[in-house]
């Protein structure tokens, strides 16, 4: 602030005494620009950060949850259905014969697991190939071995 003399009301000059200015109407705000622009700009550069690390981390096969085995049998189940599904290109139907059933025996612990694939996949594979197994968190037991247990009976009676 500078200092200057100013008369007073008995018209006395006093020296060093600032002076007195009526407040202002409007408060005048500090540029802080600069300062908003590099928050703004680490800010972007830490959501830009975690984009790409969600993208890189989706394109990690799973790790730890596979497990290595031999397929030692394959069940087809027959039951036909059609599965309709409405979507982005209008409504698809799809015929689907029944359920295509790989049976593997885990090489760890001789586990055996029904893997449910699809046509292709089941088409792909033979009895005594090795296959890959995604283990379930929950031991992985399935609902529907005892329909494939029901229907492999039928097929040895045959």
């Amino acid at each position: 602030m500078t200092q200057h003399t100013e008369p007073n009301p008995d018209g006395e000059v006093k020296a060093g005494v600032p002076a007195t200015s009526p407040s202002p109407s409007r408060v005048i705000i500090k540029n802080r620009f600069r300062q908003d622009l590099i928050i703004g700009l680490v800010a972007g550069a830490a959501v830009l950060g975690f984009v790409l690390f969600a993208i890189l981390s989706f394109n990690r096969e799973v790790g730890g949850l596979g497990k290595p085995g031999v397929i030692i049998e394959k069940l087809f189940i027959p039951q036909a259905e059609t599965q309709i599904t409405i979507g982005k290109v209008g409504v698809e139907k799809e015929e689907i014969a029944g359920k295509y059933i790989l049976r593997v025996k885990l090489d760890i612990n001789g586990e055996i697991y029904n893997v449910y694939v699809d046509p292709r996949t089941y088409a792909k594979y033979t009895v005594g190939q090795s296959y890959m197994v995604l283990k379930p968190e929950g031991g992985g037991r399935d609902v529907f071995e005892e329909a494939a247990k029901q229907l492999k009976a039928e097929q040895e009676h045959k």
